[in-house]
């Protein structure tokens, strides 16, 4: 709604004025392709310390991320959504991650024995 609204106000303007090219970058940023949205998910996936990024793989379609791999909970599986959907250029998000609990999953930050 805010958009529409700001849209309407930007088309008011006079075009050859500063004010309105400034205006229009801000309310329309340019259109991410879908490998630029996904090297951006990667690396959001890799700074986020909640999110097990090694397991989660997303694919993305005309702006449509899915979702895909197995996290220890629950948490981590809405966690990666909620990140996910915050990105701009992302129009929505499958979340297809399977939550398996933290015994089940091998990973390679297990301490070693010994």
């Amino acid at each position: 709604m805010l958009a529409k609204i700001v849209e309407e106000v930007i088309f008011m303007l006079p075009t050859g004025s500063d004010r309105f090219s400034e205006m229009r970058k801000l309310a329309c940023p340019p259109a991410r392709t879908d490998s630029e949205l996904a090297d951006a998910i990667r690396e959001a996936l890799e700074w986020d310390e909640f999110v097990p990024h090694e397991s989660v793989r997303a694919t993305v379609c005309e702006g449509l991320v899915t979702l895909e791999g197995t996290v220890r909970r629950f948490h981590e599986s809405a966690y990666a959504e909620r990140i996910i959907r915050l990105l701009a250029g992302v129009r929505g998000v499958r979340n297809r991650l399977a939550v398996r609990e933290a015994e089940e999953i091998p990973t390679s930050r297990e301490p070693k024995a010994g």
